[in-house]
């Protein structure tokens, strides 16, 4: 009857199974960024290679920052979970800060 309630209420009792799905989004960001940095240093662009475009050291630091703040924000919500500490707050916020990192890097 109450469809969107049970939905809340899943993900609000079960927020240690999400810890797998954002471990997933942040493997997922790393290997796009692992991925695109042979390209950069190859593709060519106004007779220079890209990666050498300010612009693109710009956008690979800022992606690099936000994979690391995401795995340290997983990080934190698990430490809380094996300590046996209500985590439900850091848990939505790992979920949503890492599914757009991994949105952000996704192609």
């Amino acid at each position: 009857m109450y469809p969107l309630y049970d939905t809340l209420h899943y993900t609000h009792t079960t927020p240690h199974t999400a810890l797998h799905v954002h471990t997933q989004m942040i493997g997922l960001a790393k290997g796009a960024l692992e991925a695109i940095t042979p390209y950069i240093h190859e593709r060519e662009a106004f007779g220079q290679k890209i990666a050498d475009f300010q612009a693109m050291q710009h956008w690979r630091a800022e992606l690099a920052t936000d994979i690391e703040a995401a795995s340290l924000l997983v990080y934190n919500t698990a430490r809380m979970h094996e300590q046996g500490l209500p985590y439900v707050k850091e848990a939505a916020m790992a979920k949503y800060f890492s599914s757009e990192v991994g949105f952000m890097c996704s192609p």
